[in-house]
């Protein structure tokens, strides 16, 4: 016998779910003032319920070519075309760094409330602002990328 579980079933603050995939670094570069999605930071999830709190995280690689030069972050639904950034544009930064061999390693995270059940495909972007944002670091390395959502 299957059963259909609803919010009553879920106590409020309750994990009802974690979706993780993983993501490839790649060797790619987003030119200055230009924004585009970061190969292989994809992920699809569906919400259980729509007022669930999510929270989306993953980690990057990057840097930036110019002096004064820094990446903006921001993540998006491109299922349902969303910005999922919570209460700012962007989600974190990274910047340049005075050595051709380091990268800063940065930490995405956000909340968002779905306000659906349908399927998300949720990609990372960047924003690179002056400079050119580098994500040449290691296309052997891996990173999780995870949803847990939060029963309200």
């Amino acid at each position: 016998m299957t059963s259909i579980l609803t919010n009553n079933h879920y106590p409020v603050g309750s994990v009802c779910q974690v979706t993780t995939g993983w993501a490839q670094q790649s060797n790619t570069t987003i030119n200055a003032g230009d924004t585009s999605a970061i190969t292989n930071y994809s992920l699809t999830f569906t919400p259980k319920f729509p007022n669930s709190l999510c929270i989306y995280e993953t980690a990057v690689a990057s840097r930036n070519s110019a002096s004064a030069g820094y990446n903006r972050f921001f993540a998006y639904d491109t299922t349902n075309a969303v910005y999922i950034d919570g209460p700012g544009s962007y989600i974190a930064m990274s910047s340049w760094n005075d050595s051709d061999y380091n990268y800063f390693e940065t930490p995405i995270r956000v909340t968002f409330t779905p306000l659906h059940t349908n399927a998300m495909t949720i990609k990372l972007y960047a924003y690179a602002i002056t400079g050119n944002a580098e994500f040449n670091w290691s296309a052997s390395d891996y990173r999780l990328m995870s949803v847990t959502e939060i029963v309200q």
